[in-house]
């Protein structure tokens, strides 16, 4: 994390940023590299809504973690909807907010990437137990009903995407065994 955030603080020097600014751009090229790398399907397989994603992004990282042993994932949870208006989403990590900026630069691009339009985030009174919290909404050009429906995708897509989705919930809610029951 010290050689992250010295490279962190370099980059942003360089550009003029803070380390906040220079963290969330961080993130949101990270969601870029990610479409360059073909994981957007991971995404696409968390739900055809932002609200679908955010609510399962738990769920990746506790798959993600099986492979990552030695990462450490955040947590987040999701009050209220995009579609109230009233959205809150609560951030912890082990970490405490270091890395918020970091988490709030990749779901503005994966925003961007679910619905085609920008959210935007603003810092709130965190909720007990998190270290950040951020009222969720809509870009002020757009409201929750101008919302662009889902990419369509083709059979083949929607075939890799429920399967990918299948093996996720397999690894997170069964155990990895692929039986019934049981889960972490």
């Amino acid at each position: 994390d010290e050689i992250s955030m010295r490279v962190i603080t370099a980059v942003g020097k360089v550009l003029s940023l803070t380390v906040e600014r220079t963290l969330v751009a961080f993130g949101e090229y990270f969601v870029h590299w990610l479409a360059d790398m073909g994981h957007m399907r991971m995404l696409d397989a968390m739900g055809p809504r932002l609200e679908d994603v955010l609510r399962n992004v738990n769920n990746l990282h506790l798959a993600l973690a099986r492979t990552y042993r030695d990462a450490e994932f955040p947590s987040f949870r999701v009050d209220g909807s995009l579609d109230g208006g009233d959205m809150v989403l609560s951030y912890v990590s082990l970490r405490g907010e270091e890395l918020a900026s970091f988490a709030e630069g990749i779901l503005s691009a994966v925003a961007k990437h679910k619905t085609g339009h920008s959210v935007e985030f603003a810092r709130c009174s965190p909720r007990a137990g998190f270290n950040v919290s951020w009222t969720v909404m809509m870009a002020p050009e757009q409201t929750a009903g101008q919302q662009r429906e889902p990419v369509v995708r083709s059979e083949r897509e929607q075939r890799a995407a429920s399967m990918w989705h299948s093996a996720l919930v397999m690894s997170c809610c069964c155990g990895g065994g692929g039986g019934g029951g049981g889960g972490g």
